[in-house]
């Protein structure tokens, strides 16, 4: 089975358009042997997620409070798809990036202001998933989608 790895997440600012963001999402898919002998064709899925927090309050020890965050959903911002790749005989790996650009309101998943009226900074991360389109070796199962570090910031 096919390993994806080394994913990773870049924003950056464009400045011949400011109300926009490029979004650059980077990963390695490992095939296994048998995948490359098969010469496996695989269908890439990557998406940008915004996570939102829950925090639990919780009593602990000596009495005192205190609080405990936990990610709750994780919720789609963009989606891309559709594009194939195939592995072969001399690929130990395979390394794949989509660009895109997205308006900066879209990665506002936290519009709430702090108390001193500055904007609250949202959490973003890419997510790689990958299945056969072709060439499927017997028995084998699409690789465990990834994920990358979190981002946080304000991009509005």
């Amino acid at each position: 089975m096919a390993v994806l790895s080394n994913v990773t997440l870049s924003i950056a600012k464009i400045p011949s358009t400011p109300t926009s963001v490029r979004v650059t999402i980077k990963y390695r898919l490992t095939p296994s042997r048998v995948e490359q002998m098969a010469r496996s064709v695989f269908n890439e899925e990557v998406s940008l997620l915004g996570r939102d927090w829950l925090t639990l309050s919780m009593e602990v020890p000596a009495a005192r409070e205190g609080s405990l965050a936990v990610p709750t959903i994780d919720t789609p911002i963009a989606t891309l798809g559709g594009s194939s790749f195939a592995v072969g005989e001399s690929m130990p790996h395979v390394d794949r990036s989509r660009v895109f650009v997205i308006s900066k309101s879209r990665l506002n998943e936290d519009p709430e202001t702090t108390a001193s009226g500055s904007e609250v900074q949202d959490e973003l991360l890419a997510r790689v998933k990958v299945s056969y389109a072709a060439n499927k070796p017997t028995g084998a199962s699409a690789p465990y989608p990834a994920f990358s570090a979190m981002l946080t910031g304000t991009w509005v």
